[in-house]
């Protein structure tokens, strides 16, 4: 760690961010938050004004604006791409809309049209890459910069189910009678989601999340059997693919299975606010495993008033203690493997003011409580 002439630490985002992930001391935990760019701020709303989101997606200036103001706003130490994690389908050949939420032109209901779709060729000209090659063009080394995909059983539920308005039963009830269409579609995603990752990586980003955005919408038994086999299979061979590339994991309703995706050496597990990070920190210490945790402050304190917004997140880093890796040696190695985040993303009333001044609170904890022996 190198530090400036007042001796405070002079690590960047970029490294404060990777640091972390490899369990390696930093000063303080990196910041960034799900959903930080877009639906809660002025430039994002301009942006929509004249492009629809798909445009958005696909315009590398355009996209770099939405996907950069958090950063130039709030000093994140992380940029995660403006994108879908349905684009993928489109990709394959189901066509998508945003009305203002996604709509396919047809649902996948047999395993026939599970087989029937394509097989995208990724490269350096997919809308993506060339988004990320963007914003990796203007951060440089300042911030981490952020792909993701969406892991198989989110992006098939989708695509059997439908989103939004679209959506005629509940997930559980949609996905039932479908089983063998849903493992088809499953086989068929798992590839093209780790290309899309892939090229994601090769132009330029960090880190890649994997969002498994329903897992809760199952009995936790069922998605063990329908859903969690894909996403560990993803994980390894993404890892395999770009073994360089740290991976987190976020999903509502992974609480029981943290144990069997931290053992597939995944780098980080981003959980959602229904339970404490320090009772997965016990968990995972349990079964021998350090993986890095992230999050996971509630997202509806950023809807509150700014004085109880920033007496949450100052409350959530005064644990850090008991959610980082090696408790035993927290006061040597200092808050490293805690990726400052919600449990979910920023909510589309909260205030800038509010997300401003709740990061600020949380670098504030860690400059004034100096937690980290190795700054002495």
């Amino acid at each position: 760690m190198t530090f400036d002439r007042l001796g405070q630490s002079a690590l960047g985002g970029r490294d404060r961010m990777l640091a972390s992930l490899r369990l390696e001391p930093v000063d303080r935990p990196p910041i960034w938050f799900m959903r930080q760019a877009g639906r809660h701020l002025p430039r994002y709303k301009a942006l929509r004004e004249r492009l629809n989101f798909l445009e958005l997606c696909c315009d590398e200036q355009a996209n770099a604006i939405a996907s950069l103001e958090p950063w130039e706003r709030y000093r994140t130490d992380a940029v995660i791409v403006f994108n879908d994690i349905l684009i993928p389908l489109r990709d394959m050949g189901m066509g998508l809309t945003f009305d203002p939420g996604p709509r396919f032109d047809h649902l996948i209901d047999t395993v026939r049209r599970a087989e029937g779709l394509g097989s995208p060729a990724y490269g350096s000209h997919t809308d993506v890459a060339r988004c990320i090659a963007t914003i990796r063009e203007v951060v440089g080394n300042r911030a981490a910069v952020l792909g993701f995909i969406g892991a198989p059983f989110t992006v098939a539920g989708f695509a059997i189910a439908g989103a939004g308005r679209q959506r005629s039963a509940p997930l559980a009830q949609a996905l039932a009678p479908r089983e063998a269409t849903l493992d088809a579609l499953q086989h068929r995603l798992v590839p093209n989601l780790v290309a899309y990752a892939g090229v994601q990586a090769d132009a330029g980003a960090d880190v890649i999340q994997v969002f498994e955005s329903l897992a809760s919408d199952v009995p936790v038994d069922t998605y063990r059997r329908i859903g969690l086999p894909w996403l560990l299979q993803t994980i390894r061979l993404l890892r395999a693919a770009h073994p360089q590339t740290p991976v987190i994991v976020f999903g509502r309703g992974l609480w029981p299975v943290i144990g069997d995706i931290a053992a597939t050496g995944v780098a980080c597990l981003s959980l959602d606010e229904t339970r404490p990070l320090a009772q997965a920190r016990q968990e995972l210490l349990a079964l021998g495993l350090n993986t890095a945790l992230q999050g996971n402050l509630d997202p509806k304190s950023l809807l509150a008033p700014i004085h109880q917004a920033t007496r949450q997140a100052r409350e959530a880093a005064r644990q850090w203690r008991q959610i980082v890796p090696f408790p035993e040696r927290a006061e040597l190695l200092g808050p490293t493997g805690w990726v400052f985040n919600l449990g979910h993303g920023v909510p589309e009333g909260a205030s800038p003011q509010t997300v401003r001044a709740v990061m600020e609170a949380v670098r504030q904890f860690f400059t004034e409580s100096q937690p980290i022996a190795a700054a002495r």
